[in-house]
């Protein structure tokens, strides 16, 4: 069968006595043909006329400019196999295959290889820019047998990556202590003696260093999760040259600052987050100004780890002071740069009635009128309304151009649930900037929906434009389901109707009437409501009482923040 034909494109003819075409232009136009369709594709490929190897070398990988080839490989960054095969193709593709296949360094099992490879070569290191990982000695599905041999191999080969990833930009790191042993200080010795990324940050802020320590200079976002450090002990970092991003959690310090070697308004960090922050306020404040210019912060100050009965060298039996007073006079240095501000305490009520017994005052944020780039802010009501006043109207205290507000209610605040109404229709003339602009409220079970009439004060944000996200008990409701809630319910209105018929019943002397006796079950439910057993006897302040903290937490923070999934952005990266 004749190969099909290719059609050429229209040229002035050659006056020549020869018809032929000699090879050379042959093999010219060739490379120049556009071809289509596959089957004129297949012809042109199987035709002996035409080479199937075009000598033009823009027409393969090698011929291409750099920076197109990178965009290329970049598109491979999950296809491990694929970068490993262009590695392989030549010195070119191997360079620049390399920069990315080795890019991001994670737990995942196919990092494993990548890990050992690094470790073993300095120059493969030099490509690493994202780097995470997770070191639980309680794991033992790591391996089946010699799992703390495994885990220390595996440490060397972090220690060796860590040291020669000179252009490392974020570092995500999660210890977890062995549990076995309770002796908080054990384990506290123990982990600080296996955390050597501790003693390179440590050797890259010193005074004097060679040319061959990693100094860090490129690193901007660090993640740092133990539980058994204290902020004071990792306090080099706020010296790292380059950060401008730093997640703590789990991290403690419960008592004030022995020696805070950080000067004031010294670090560059920009962005802070505090999650299962068991601190002592005046710690919080001292590390917030020695920060040149804070523009994202949040703190979840928690004492759910607290150990009342440890030994008194452990310092998770210290109960870490709290005030929004002095929160808000160290985030008032900031007022010019704070752009994101999520802020919550959680404590059990229950412990908070033991330990303040006459109650404690935390005093409230204060204004933030004057911060002029506030745009995103999560505060729960009582942190900027004294319970002691009638003041309803956040206006007051924030400027008018935020773009998202987060606040949740709950009922362990009984003295300004009556106010919540009205401070949640203030929010219309705070959040108008943007067309996305949002308020979300969180509202815990337990709350009087009847009482607090809440739907019609988020009715009238939603005729202002504002993008409601309301959530009850953790499960997303709309408005009409908050109206319904509120809302009395078929047995309170048969009550209600009850009720009525009763006042219309002509007054008589004796107890009983024609068709109508007290029941015998009355002195029972009245004996049940004075032993505590009826349902009348449970208060809201039992229903928060009885929400475990971790659930509030889990939900909380990760849903409100907008800067804290920027954060987990990195954690994840290599995953």
């Amino acid at each position: 069968m004749a190969p099909p034909l290719v059609p050429w494109p229209q040229k002035r003819k050659a006056s020549t006595s020869d018809g032929s075409i000699s090879n050379k232009r042959t093999r010219s136009v060739s490379i120049s043909v556009k071809v289509t369709h596959s089957p004129v594709l297949e012809g042109v490929l199987g035709s002996p006329e035409v080479p199937v190897v075009p000598k033009n070398p823009q027409a393969c990988l090698d011929g291409i400019p750099e920076e197109l080839l990178l965009h290329v490989a970049e598109y491979l960054d999950t296809r491990l196999d694929a970068l490993a095969e262009l590695c392989l193709t030549n010195h070119r593709c191997k360079r620049v295959a390399e920069e990315v296949l080795y890019r991001n360094i994670g737990m995942q099992s196919d990092d494993w290889a990548k890990a050992q490879s690094v470790a073993s070569n300095t120059r493969l290191a030099s490509h690493v820019r994202h780097f995470s990982s997770v070191f639980d000695w309680n794991d033992k599905t790591l391996v089946t047998k010699d799992w703390n041999d495994k885990v220390l191999a595996t440490r060397d080969e972090f220690d060796k990556i860590l040291a020669n990833a000179h252009k490392i930009q974020t570092f995500a790191l999660n210890e977890i202590a062995p549990h076995h042993s309770r002796n908080w200080t054990n384990r506290h010795d123990f982990l600080v003696g296996e955390m050597s990324w501790l003693d390179l940050i440590n050797l890259a802020v010193a005074q004097s260093i060679d040319g061959q320590t990693n100094q860090f200079t490129h690193l901007n976002k660090l993640t740092i999760v133990t539980d058994v450090l204290s902020l004071e002990e990792i306090s080099c970092v706020f010296r790292l040259p380059s950060l401008n991003s730093l997640f703590l959690q789990d991290v403690h310090q419960t008592t004030p600052f022995r020696d805070w070697p950080i000067p004031t308004s010294s670090s560059p960090i920009r962005e802070i987050a505090l999650r299962n922050a068991m601190m002592d306020i005046s710690a919080v404040a001292q590390m917030i100004s020695s920060v040149k210019s804070l523009s994202n912060f949040m703190y979840e100050h928690n004492t759910m780890a607290w150990e009342p009965f440890g030994n008194d060298d452990n310092p998770m039996s210290v109960w870490p002071e709290h005030s929004w007073k002095l929160l808000g006079d160290a985030l008032r240095k900031h007022r010019d740069t704070l752009v994101e501000l999520y802020a919550f305490s959680y404590s059990d009520k229950a412990l908070l009635d033991i330990i303040y017994p006459d109650g404690r005052d935390l005093g409230t944020l204060g204004s933030f009128q004057d911060f002029s780039k506030l745009q995103y802010c999560g505060i729960p009501i009582e942190a900027v309304l004294d319970a002691a006043t009638a003041e309803d109207d956040l206006s007051v205290y924030f400027p008018a151009h935020l773009k998202r507000w987060y606040t949740h209610i709950t009922p362990g605040t009984p003295k300004l649930l009556e106010r919540c109404a009205p401070v949640l229709a203030s929010l219309r003339d705070i959040v108008c900037l943007g067309q996305d602009k949002t308020v979300r409220v969180v509202l815990l079970d337990g709350l009087p929906f009847q009482a607090l009439e809440l739907s019609r004060a988020l009715a009238e944000l939603e005729e202002a434009g504002i993008k409601l996200e309301i959530r009850y008990d953790y499960d997303m409701i709309t408005l009409d389901e908050l109206k319904r809630l509120e809302a009395p319910s078929e047995e309170e209105q048969s009550d209600e109707e009850s009720d009525e018929e009763l006042i219309d019943q002509p007054e008589v002397e004796n107890d009983e009437v024609e068709g109508y006796e007290i029941p015998d079950a009355t002195e029972q439910e009245i004996a049940d409501v004075l032993d505590g057993n009826s349902q009348a006897s449970f208060t809201t302040q039992d229903a928060v009482a009885g929400d475990p903290v971790e659930d509030v937490v889990d939900y909380v923070i990760p849903a409100a923040s907008h800067c804290h999934e920027q954060y987990l952005d990195h954690v994840a990266r290599s995953d």
